[in-house]
């Protein structure tokens, strides 16, 4: 999983130079129509407003080691564009450890262990792991954004990264699960699978902040819902998964003692990447974010294939169906290359379905956002 930023094609005189020649330009009329309804609810592009300022983003570009040949391509965004030709294989950078957020920083935490360890979601060995790891990483985030807690002294930069991150606001004005769910409704259809994805995605993240107030009053106290969704958003949309752990990161011991009291293997791990996450997603990629080096102590993201002056960076999360996308990204591609499902607009009218695949169609979206 990993992270995503969108704006709208009118941002950039480039417009995708390079993903053209690569990407189809087909679309299916599900995938248009889901896109067309993100766009009406103004939801097809992230308008670009980020908790962090420009001078943040400066300067966690200046803490990575990366290549020279590329930059941000345009004021108060996160896209990244090549700004001469990239060989592919290039390293593009290197994120240090210091500059990650894992989710065993989290478990590792005081608070969290006191305080949230024996929330039911944790203990219940009916919870997937990986929701378990989603919600004490978007729960540390949160306690580190109001500086309840302190970083440990190994890693101090990890307040300032988890700050930079988007807040409730920014979600607010693009996200399907904070916006008025009689909104959504209205232009999905209660018995629309995007629709019921989408209601179970918003009882899910509410429940869990629930379970968590329940368990603890502090975080309740400490915590708002809105700022617990803020950063579980950002750990849904944004993480990456590592791979295996070795036990120059953690003992065996301390393994075996979370998996005992919260079921986590920690076999791999969840880690928030600034930098890394200012990239788009697509399925026809040109960089790919490799696995953490124990050694080096540094996670690197790779061109996996010539990159063009000009052509922005873009990531992978794989291929998702497009109601999916829409309920975890706020986003669906509008270029054919999303996997809709047929019975996603069964219950519209198909009038109004034209309509807006119309409306998509005429403004020329390549993809969503």
């Amino acid at each position: 999983s990993k992270a995503v930023h969108h704006r709208s094609p009118k941002e950039s005189k480039n417009d995708h130079r390079a993903e053209k020649q690569q990407l189809p330009s087909t679309s299916s009329l599900a995938a248009a129509a889901l896109a067309g309804i993100a766009l009406a609810l103004g939801w097809a592009h992230i308008s670009n407003k980020r908790t962090a300022s420009l001078s943040s983003e400066d300067m966690l570009l200046k803490m990575v080691r990366r290549s020279p040949s590329f930059e941000l391509s345009n004021k108060g965004s996160r896209v990244l564009s090549a700004t001469n030709l990239i060989r592919a294989g290039t390293v593009l950078m290197e994120i240090p450890r210091e500059l990650m957020i894992w989710d065993l920083d989290a478990a590792r935490d005081n608070f969290v262990q006191k305080e949230l360890f024996s929330a039911p979601f944790l203990s219940a060995e009916t919870t997937d792991t990986m929701s378990k790891r989603a919600i004490i990483l978007a729960a540390y985030l949160a306690l580190l954004r109001k500086e309840v807690v302190s970083p440990s002294g190994e890693f101090p930069l990890q307040t300032l990264v988890a700050q930079t991150l988007p807040s409730y606001e920014d979600y607010a004005s693009f996200h399907p699960v904070v916006v008025d769910l009689e909104t959504i409704r209205e232009y999905l259809g209660e018995h629309s699978i995007a629709y019921l994805h989408l209601d179970h995605v918003r009882e899910k993240l509410t429940r869990e902040y629930d379970q968590l107030s329940a368990s603890s009053r502090n975080f309740a106290q400490q915590v708002s819902r809105e700022e617990y969704l803020a950063c579980r958003l950002a750990v849904q949309s944004r993480a990456f998964q590592g791979k295996q752990l070795t036990e120059l990161d953690l003992p065996e011991d301390e393994r075996e003692y979370y998996r005992k009291t919260i079921g986590i293997d920690f076999s791999n791990f969840v880690s928030m990447e600034p930098v890394n996450d200012f990239m788009n997603a697509h399925v026809n990629n040109n960089v790919k974010v490799s696995d953490y080096d124990p050694v080096t102590r540094t996670g690197k993201a790779r061109a996996v294939k010539d990159i063009l002056d000009g052509q922005e960076l873009i990531n992978s999360y794989g291929k998702f169906y497009d109601f999916v996308l829409f309920g975890q990204y706020g986003f669906v591609p509008t270029d054919g290359t999303g996997t809709s499902i047929a019975s996603m607009f069964v219950h519209h009218d198909i009038h109004l379905m034209s309509e807006i695949v119309g409306e998509v169609e005429g403004r020329g979206y390549s993809r969503g956002g």
